[in-house]
């Protein structure tokens, strides 16, 4: 299933497509590492670039050859773990059982993505280490230290690893009461690991150094904001929590063998009911697990969990875990001290990953994976140890057993072939363009859009700021899609040809404290005005600085897939300075508020009807003094012939998209406004009068023609009739 699926694809997961896919094009194209390039290392990229570079050209699917290796290889690895760490090849056998056949490594094995050789090598470095500590054999120390440089090579966050092996040592110096003879054997091989892992794993940080990036690259704070913290985090520690409360309900600990039945069974009951109301109801979001297929996507591990944990969750895991400690504490001082020491080492080692891990990267299941498996084999220790023994001594517990194992190994199956399967049968996907457009449906829409522009216009440049696929498929384009210069003014995207706003950018923002700016009021105003197709002054269609293009098939240039959004504009930043010809222009000058000029105005008709709607243009420049510190709004007034108020229409300019304190001098701006008419509006004769105004302060501006005062407002047009 993994060679046959990972044939079958080309890159479509966002992180090879944004990063690990693209650098190996990169490298391919360039035939070395840029050395602008700074960000992670690159042993993944690296690999695909070999293979292609064997194909003799740029090709995903000779790319992928490497990613069925790596998965089997980190089955083996797995293998290696429980066969070291516990010295029982069964215990190895069941942890790469378990890890082969864990749902969620069943349905990301295909993606091609950096967590699996990450996986890779820290389960090694970890199992090395375990049996060097408990050896004290150097060589071993050395292997565990040359995986981790391979872990190093891979991700920066194999750095927590590190982390374990220093809270180890911590931890033994505080138990031989920092004794130098006993902690200098631990200390040696922590250090030996160490320097086995410098050359390798400082190879490309200090690489960065030299070349004047940043030596390590994290990612942005806003990450961290997702981090789930719920109770889906806590999976694995369930798991073993209740193997432990099923092997002292099956071989009761000293503590409860002279205990009543009742006494025996219930507490370890009690313990694991604590877990469970603690962690459960925030592991699943309970009101629509049941909707659609939420479920099916909560088994993949694609569906967000309920909510964080609160302090009442957190109460009740800890006096269950307490329960929990203080039952096995007999058996725990009964078990033999080597056994001990690797418990206690292997709970060093994940301990500082799964901290980080949980608090700031529990956005996506697969970033817990460097740790799983040494999760994985402290279950199938117990499971060798008394679930599997207990099951076949019972004739029922064997077929137990047997529906245990098809269980598990159709789930997992099936989550891996899911996504596949339906194409294979319906045959619907004949090449790989067609396999990109099924899993990237609006980022393909954005593909496809911009090869017509440039079949019919030339290679443009390309603003789609915080978009990191795009240069995938273009990877000789001036693609700027740079997350930290986030574009907020129409100057930032001027040398572009094509902008894209998208759900991504507008995330962006929005966590930068960015949004709105005077570029996303452009978007709106573009949209606005191509929906609305806004006249100018000669009739022809307004121009405006973003001017849409055609994206969705249906000629619309907006595309929605449900996870991202895509719109397409044209950049005209000459439209900024467009020429103004209202046909009620005004020959002298009228400056409302020391900042507004205004130009004149358009209306469709003097003959106005009620319960009809009617148009009016209004135009305006920036004077050159600077723009206002806040936002004012414009009213329109419609008085009869005695100048009473009869109708007003009030809304910040341009449609409420641009504010006032964005006004640079110098543009033109046309703002065109429906007014809607009442159906009781009093007939006869009106006049209209527009002014600015504090709608905080409900504050009119003052008026200025040619020099002189001129109230606090502006009559346009005293010759309407109302019908």
């Amino acid at each position: 299933a993994n060679v046959v699926i990972t044939a079958y694809w080309p890159f479509v997961a966002y992180d090879p497509l944004w990063v690990y896919g693209y650098n190996a094009r990169i490298f391919v194209l360039e035939e070395r590492i840029p050395d602008e390039m700074g960000y992670y290392p690159q042993l993944l990229p690296l690999a695909y670039t070999y293979l292609q570079q064997a194909w003799g050209g740029i090709n995903d699917h000779a790319a992928r050859v490497v990613i069925p290796w790596l998965n089997v290889t980190l089955v083996l690895m797995a293998y290696v773990l429980g066969w070291r760490v516990f010295r029982s090849r069964r215990v190895g056998l069941l942890t790469a059982a378990i890890w082969s056949f864990y749902p969620h490594f069943a349905a990301w094995y295909a993606a091609g993505d950096l967590e699996i050789p990450l996986t890779l090598y820290l389960t090694g470095a970890a199992a090395f280490f375990v049996e060097a500590w408990r050896s004290e054999r150097i060589r071993l120390a050395v292997i565990s230290g040359m995986l981790l440089g391979g872990a190093l090579w891979t991700k920066p966050t194999a750095g927590a690893l590190v982390l374990g092996v220093m809270l180890a040592v911590a931890a033994w110096a505080i138990i031989v009461r920092l004794r130098w003879r006993a902690l200098w054997p631990k200390l040696r091989i922590a250090l030996a690991a160490g320097l086995a892992t410098v050359p390798l794993g400082g190879m490309w940080y200090a690489r960065n150094l030299a070349l004047g990036h940043t030596a390590v690259v994290f990612p942005a704070s806003y990450w961290n904001d997702l981090a789930q913290r719920s109770g889906q985090e806590f999976g694995w520690p369930l798991l073993l929590a209740a193997l432990i409360a099923g092997g002292m309900l099956a071989a009761p600990p000293p503590g409860l063998r002279d205990r009543s039945r009742r006494v025996r069974i219930g507490l370890p009951l009690l313990a694991l009911a604590l877990l469970l109301l603690g962690i459960v109801p925030t592991a699943v979001n309970w009101p629509h697990i049941f909707e659609g297929d939420n479920l099916w996507q909560w088994a993949r591990g694609d569906y967000w969990a309920g909510w964080r944990l609160h302090l009442f969750d957190w109460l009740l895991i800890a006096a269950g875990s307490g329960v929990l400690v203080w039952l096995g504490a007999g058996v725990w001082r009964a078990w033999p001290r080597e056994r001990r020491i690797t418990i206690g080492l292997l709970w060093a080692l994940l301990l500082p990953y799964a901290l980080v891990w949980f608090l700031r990267f529990s956005y996506h299941y697969r970033l817990s994976f460097a740790i799983v498996p040494l999760l994985i084999v402290q279950a199938a220790a117990l499971i060798d140890g008394w679930l599997w023994p207990w099951l076949a001594a019972r004739r029922i517990g064997r077929w137990a057993g047997v529906a245990a194992v098809i269980a598990a190994c159709g789930l997992a199956l099936a989550v891996g072939l899911e996504f596949s399967v339906k194409h294979w049968r319906d045959s619907d996907l004949p090449d790989d363009r067609a396999k990109y457009d099924e899993a990237n449906p609006a980022l393909m829409a954005v593909v496809h859009m911009l090869e017509r522009y440039a079949e019919e216009n030339g290679q443009p440049v390309v603003a789609i700021p915080g978009e990191d696929r795009l240069p995938f498929f273009f990877p000789t384009w001036d693609i700027r899609n740079d997350r930290a210069a986030l574009p907020e003014r129409v100057q930032d995207v001027a040398e572009a040809d094509v902008f894209f706003d998208s759900s991504v950018y507008n995330y962006l923002l929005g966590k930068a404290g960015l949004h709105p700016n005077p570029l996303t009021a452009q978007v709106q105003i573009g949209l606005d005005y191509y929906r609305l197709q806004v006249p100018g002054g000669d009739g022809a269609r307004w121009p405006t600085v973003l001017q849409p293009l055609p994206l969705h098939p249906d000629g619309s240039p907006t595309v929605d897939d449900g996870n991202f959004r895509y719109t397409a504009f044209a950049v005209r930043p000459e439209a900024k300075t467009a020429a103004m010809r209202p046909g009620g222009r005004r020959e002298d000058e009228v400056i409302i508020g020391g900042f507004a000029r205004f130009i004149g105005y358009d209306l469709v008709s003097l003959d106005w009807y009620r319960g009809d709607k009617t148009f009016l243009t209004i135009y305006w420049q920036p004077t050159e003094q600077a723009p206002p510190p806040q936002d004012y709004s414009v009213y329109i007034h419609l008085l009869d012939a005695n100048g009473a108020l009869i109708m007003s229409w009030d809304g910040e300019p341009l449609r409420g998209a641009y504010h006032t304190r964005w006004w640079e001098p110098g543009e033109s701006l046309l703002d065109y406004r429906v007014l809607e008419l009442p159906a009781d509006l009093p007939p006869g004769p009106a006049s209209l009068r527009i002014g600015l105004y504090d709608p905080i302060e409900n504050r009119r501006l003052p008026v200025v023609i040619d020099g002189a005062a001129g109230g606090d407002g502006l009559t346009i047009d005293n010759r309407i009739t109302v019908h």
